[in-house]
């Protein structure tokens, strides 16, 4: 993945008690960004830590550009909610993690090319849990993957 760019993605807080969620915006979204065919369709065979669920995908494209956004994304990972969503894609994580988004890029571009169907994208990477290796998910969900 890009090396940290030290950019803020100024996430919006969404929604109301435990259903809020933090949202990455269109005019928030970094113009410096392109979205390339960057990753290949399923180039990688299953990874031990990462199961993929063909039953909640998320669009390939909204996948993408929330992963070149979060790996330029400076900003402390919040401790709550622990999901953000782009368009129709969230990336959520199931313990609070201490550290920087974009410490989440190289995990959820593992995840991306390994369940990555063409037609949408779900998985996790299953971490220990702790705050350092949190369970991981890309989907169309903002829980629960």
């Amino acid at each position: 993945m890009s090396t940290p760019g030290g950019y803020n993605l100024n996430l919006t807080l969404e929604g109301s008690g435990n259903d809020q969620y933090w949202v990455l915006r269109e005019e928030n979204y970094p113009v410096f960004l392109e979205q390339p065919d960057l990753f290949p369709t399923n180039s990688f065979p299953p990874v031990g830590d990462i199961q993929c669920d063909h039953i909640n995908r998320a669009p390939v494209a909204d996948c993408r550009a929330l992963i070149q956004a979060i790996a330029v994304d400076q900003g402390y990972i919040p401790k709550a909610p622990r999901h953000i969503q782009y368009r129709m894609c969230f990336m959520s994580w199931h313990t609070v993690t201490m550290g920087r988004i974009w410490d989440f890029a190289d995990t959820v571009e593992n995840i991306f090319k390994v369940c990555n169907y063409e037609d949408g994208v779900s998985g996790r990477h299953l971490g220990s849990g702790s705050g350092g290796d949190p369970v991981v998910c890309l989907s169309n969900r903002s829980k629960f993957c």
